[in-house]
């Protein structure tokens, strides 16, 4: 299968080719065909532009490493792990919010 990239430049050759047949065509009917043919390319190269960033940013992310010196710096001293840390967060602000669900104010 092609990727992004290759199929990116097929649709721009193939709106450079439409181009070219409009600018000498001289039959109204054929340039009404043509610019729709060109119409056509645009939203296709549009929407794999967009396909082709959304892949980009999706790699980016998954491919990221995380800096855990800060977790670690927080959970040295309490002798836990970051994963621990952040369910006793979780657990105290569940709490938090249950609490002044049923508190008369």
């Amino acid at each position: 299968m092609n990727s992004n990239k290759e199929i990116i430049k097929i649709w721009k050759e193939k709106k450079a080719e439409f181009e070219r047949e409009l600018a000498i065509s001289s039959n109204p009917s054929l340039k009404f065909e043509l610019k729709q043919r060109i119409l056509e390319c645009e939203r296709q190269l549009q929407r794999l532009n967009n396909e082709y960033e959304t892949e980009d940013q999706l790699s980016e992310v998954s491919n990221k490493e995380y800096d855990y010196t800060n977790f670690e710096k927080k959970t040295k001293n309490l002798d836990i792990s970051p994963d621990e840390w952040f369910s006793k967060k979780r657990k105290s602000r569940l709490s938090k919010f249950l609490q002044s669900l049923f508190d008369d104010k």
